[in-house]
């Protein structure tokens, strides 16, 4: 495999168009830590499916080797897919011992392509963690790493980069993406240990990458408080980076975020704290609000605005729908009878409009040469996924206008006022000695 393929590079930037369209803003931390002259392994935690590898290798210039399970390399075509999207085959003992002895090709051409300061990346957890937090770690790194420095008679001088990757929100677009590099572990720092005991140097490393990783991410205890921490982090750190008169973006909210989160997972949460949580989550529950309804604050001018911009924007909504109907449905269709794991909420998504929206574009406009003149049908081309983006922007954020709406007008407003007072309550009490 090549470390550099013209051909992977442009479809790289070609799907980078629809990857950058789908968040509201993606931000890269710590691209100085990665050495540009050094084999490298990624090591990320892995929170959401297929957006994960995705992440990875639009943030880093770095032509990225992923591994994956042996039983999906069937066929010529899907072999060589796999092979040029920089995917290699690890087999297993339940895939027979004739299919464990192709690891061994597999295993020399990874240490050729880490010998060329090729990179890799492989999710040290094993299996994506729909939760805010890391899991144990598994062997996978440090056996490649390890093997790797093996055959080469300990010279390759690997790099593991710890990796954090961080979702604003995981299953929806127009949301805040951020992938943080950590420092550097050289592997040859285990070299003595490894000669001693390799299975113990093995633990030793996955251990040793765990306080690497968890700085990184927002990294909630899993415990019974889990759910409840994760709602106050969500209701109180806005309250927190004002009372501490930070900065409100994106960054700052991730920051503030992990200090509350270590302060709090000390603290004994309150019966009554709870139960306040219990109901008003309820509530929201049964109105079908969000906490995001729940906190805004817009002025009626700035709603009064969003109204003028609904009414205007609504027969380009109308007709955006209309023309892109088939892979809006695709998309629901998918997500709800077809892959049912929610954590494939967002890949799916992407998947549908980043790569086949844009052939369906292609096709819509063929189709139209059949009627109407090439410039004709050009323009079609062009307002295809004009119209799409309109239309999903303007009926995401009417849902969300109406739900605002909806709590603005309730009859128990009052009621869910009380409960988020008392809640604040309790918390301003639990934070009192807090610092920033």
């Amino acid at each position: 495999m090549k470390i550099y393929s013209i051909g992977y590079f442009l479809m790289r930037e070609v799907v980078r168009i629809p990857y950058n369209l789908f968040y509201r803003k993606i931000n890269i931390i710590g691209k100085e830590n990665i050495p540009t002259n050094k084999p490298i392994i990624f090591a990320p935690n892995h929170q959401n499916a297929m957006m994960d590898p995705l992440a990875m290798i639009f943030s880093t210039p770095k032509q990225i080797v992923f591994l994956a399970r042996g039983d999906i390399f069937k066929g010529k075509n899907v072999i060589r897919g796999l092979t040029f999207l920089k995917i290699l085959p690890v087999y297993r003992q339940h895939d027979g011992k004739a299919a464990l002895r192709k690891n061994e090709a597999v295993f020399d051409e990874s240490v050729d392509y880490l010998r060329n300061f090729g990179a890799f990346c492989l999710f040290p957890e094993s299996i994506h963690n729909p939760h805010r937090n890391l899991r144990p770690l598994k062997k996978g790194i440090p056996r490649i790493a390890f093997m790797a420095l093996q055959r080469t008679n300990y010279e390759l001088d690997i790099q593991i980069i710890p990796t954090g990757i961080y979702y604003e929100d995981k299953d929806n677009s127009d949301s805040y993406l951020q992938v943080k590099y950590g420092k550097p572990i050289p592997v040859r720092d285990y070299i003595e240990q490894i000669k001693e005991n390799e299975q113990k140097a093995m633990s030793v490393l996955s251990k040793d990458m765990e306080p690497h990783i968890k700085p990184l991410i927002i990294d909630i205890e899993e415990n019974e408080n889990y759910e409840y921490i994760e709602k106050i982090r969500s209701l109180y750190s806005g309250q927190l980076m004002k009372r501490f008169l930070v900065r409100i973006n994106d960054e700052n909210r991730f920051k503030m975020d992990q200090v509350l989160i270590e302060y709090i997972k000390e603290k004994e949460l309150s019966i009554n704290l709870k139960k306040n949580i219990d109901d008003l989550y309820e509530k929201l529950k049964q109105k079908k609000w969000t906490e995001r309804t729940l906190l805004n604050s817009d002025s009626l001018a700035k709603n009064f605005v969003k109204v003028l911009l609904f009414i205007l924007f609504l027969p380009l909504a109308i007709q955006g729908g209309i023309m892109n109907v088939l892979p809006f449905a695709l998309s629901k269709y998918l997500r709800t009878k077809v892959i049912k794991d929610p954590q494939f909420t967002s890949s799916i998504k992407f998947s549908v409009g980043g790569i086949i929206m844009p052939i369906y574009f292609l096709i819509i406009s063929l189709i139209s040469l059949i009627f109407i003149d090439y410039y004709w049908s050009l323009l079609v081309l062009f307002l295809s996924p004009v119209g799409a983006y309109i239309s999903y922007s303007y009926f995401k954020k009417l849902s969300y206008f109406r739900n605002l709406v909806s709590f603005k007008k309730a009859n128990d407003k009052k009621e869910i006022e009380e409960l988020m007072n008392n809640i604040y309550s309790d918390l301003d009490l639990m934070f009192e000695g807090f610092r920033y």
